[in-house]
This record gives structure tokens, C-alpha cells and sequence, in this order.
């Protein structure tokens, strides 16, 4: 279980007690030794809870101190459960005490379980920008290479280059749908899926035609229309988390404006926010 998972359990087992503790001190032949029993438990529970915080890693770390506060209000309630006459108005204000640091604890495990999940979402969406770039540089330079045989008469080694652009094409067209395969939550994105269909099926048009030794200036459009769908995917997944806009944009050609900065991770955790999608499909309607 996670350390908020824990909180959350000793928060709710705290809670009963305390409503125990409230139901004895309005009647007759309460049990107090049993309480505190059960105050013991929680309180060796909390103990080992600040132990694994304090080891853990920095977003665990923070819940230590409101922890560590919960210990102590629990070894007051014990003392007070355990004199005799037990002094029961005190055990009261101890467990509450107890309940609030606990309270307290879960607030800061999970905003920090958030923070965290937000870092990795954002590490994440990093690598599938690094990734989509590196695309959009080697699909570039097969179109330039490419470009430079459209129109000329080929000899057999002009042939045998083309269809060696035509292997990278395919080899290319390989890497980028490994893209979504291995981020899934980027994949469940529905104009993402739509962007990688139409890319795959374009690139190796593209590809089956420079495979065959023909360097058609068709195969060179669909190459080009290749880099604008990867230009519109990394404007729209944003900028890295340093705040410079990718570098790359000074192919000729569209790739639309309106790409912002924060469409990176929205509450739910998408890649792509809808806003940043409908504006990929527009894009993709208009190539």
C-alpha cells in the first residue's frame, strides 16, 4: 500500500477510537485498558509509518513532521487512558489531536503523490517530444535527399540510392509507431491514433514507391506532408518543460499557430488536452 493508503487507514482507525473513547466517557464501565490497547496499535502503526517516511523518497519525506506530531498526541492519549482514575477529557483532546496531525499528513502525502505523478506525466510527455523530433529531422533529410532525384533520369546507382531512401523511409515509418505503442496514454488520444494512421499509410506510399527505384515527385509530397503532420503533433504537445519552443519549425510549409505552453498535462493526465487535439485535426484535414 501506498504511504497515503496507510495515512488514510490509521486516519479512519483513529477516528474510530476516538468515537469510542466519546461513547465511554458518556456511560458506565468503559474499558479504558482496551482503548488504550487499541491506541497502542495505532500509535506502534504510526511509528513504523514515520520510519518508512523518513526513508523514503522526497514526496514520502514531508509527511514525516505532521506524523511524528501524531505519535506524540498518541502516547498522551495512552498515558491518560491507562492513570487511574484514567483522565478521560485529556485522552479526548489527545486523540483529536491525533486525528488532525493524521488529517494533515494525508493532505501533504497526496498533494505530493500529485506533484509527483505530474513530474512523471511531464517526464513522459519529454521523451515523446525528444522522439517525435528526432522523426521530423531524419524525415526531413530523406526528403531533401529524396528531391534530389525527382526529375532526373536515373542510372542504375542513382536506382540502387533510391531504393536505399526507400529501406529508411520503412525503417522510419517503423520508429514512429512504436511512438504510441509505448505510451500508451498518448495512443488512447483519438486524433493522435488518427495523425499516426494517416502518416503510416503516406510514408509508406512513399516508401513503396522509392523501394521500387522511382523517384516520383509524388513520393517526395507525401514525404513533405510526413514532416507537417510531425511538426502540428510536437507544436501541440508544447514546449519542454524548460519553456523554449522546439526547434525544428523552419521547414517551409504550415504546421498552424496556437500551440501553448501548458497543454502538456491536463487534470485527468491526457498528453493532448481537447483543445490541442481539435486543433491537430484541423490541421491534419487541411494537408
Amino acid at each position: 500500500a501506498s504511504i497515503a493508503d496507510r495515512i488514510r487507514s490509521l486516519s479512519e482507525q483513529q477516528q474510530d477510537e476516538l468515537d469510542a473513547l466519546t461513547a465511554a466517557a458518556e456511560g458506565d464501565g468503559a474499558d479504558f485498558e482496551t482503548l488504550a490497547d487499541a491506541m497502542i496499535t495505532i500509535h506502534t502503526r504510526t511509528l513504523a509509518l514515520v520510519a518508512d517516511a523518513a526513508a523514503g523518497p522526497p514526496e514520502t519525506r514531508a509527511v514525516a513532521d505532521p506524523l511524528s506530531e501524531a505519535v506524540s498526541a498518541q502516547i498522551e492519549a495512552i498515558d491518560s487512558l491507562r492513570a487511574d482514575p484514567p483522565l478521560i477529557e485529556a485522552a479526548l483532546t489527545a486523540e483529536r489531536v491525533s486525528l488532525q496531525r493524521l488529517t494533515d499528513a494525508l493532505d501533504v502525502a497526496e498533494e505530493e503523490l500529485e506533484d509527483a505523478e505530474e513530474r512523471e506525466r511531464e517526464r513522459l510527455l519529454d521523451e515523446v517530444r525528444a522522439a517525435y523530433r528526432a522523426a521530423l529531422a531524419d524525415q526531413r533529410e530523406l526528403r531533401e535527399r529524396t528531391a534530389e532525384f525527382v526529375g532526373r533520369d536515373l542510372g542504375r546507382r542513382d536506382r540502387a540510392t533510391v531504393r536505399g531512401l526507400g529501406r529508411e523511409q520503412t525503417e522510419l515509418a517503423e520508429r514512429l509507431a512504436q511512438i504510441p505503442e509505448q505510451n500508451p496514454q498518448l495512443a488512447e488520444v483519438p486524433v493522435v491514433a488518427l495523425i499516426h494512421r494517416r502518416m503510416d499509410a503516406v510514408g509508406e506510399a512513399a516508401a513503396e514507391a522509392l523501394r521500387s527505384g522511382r523517384a516520383e515527385a509524388r513520393a517526395e509530397a507525401q514525404q513533405r506532408q510526413v514532416v507537417e503532420m510531425l511538426r502540428s503533433l510536437i507544436e501541440h504537445l508544447g514546449p519542454p518543460r524548460g519553456g523554449q519552443p522546439d526547434d525544428g519549425f523552419g521547414d517551409g510549409g504550415g504546421g498552424g499557430g496556437g500551440g501553448g505552453g501548458d497543454q502538456g498535462g491536463s487534470e485527468d493526465g491526457a498528453l493532448v488536452e481537447l483543445a490541442a487535439e481539435l486543433k491537430l485535426l484541423r490541421d491534419l484535414q487541411a494537408l
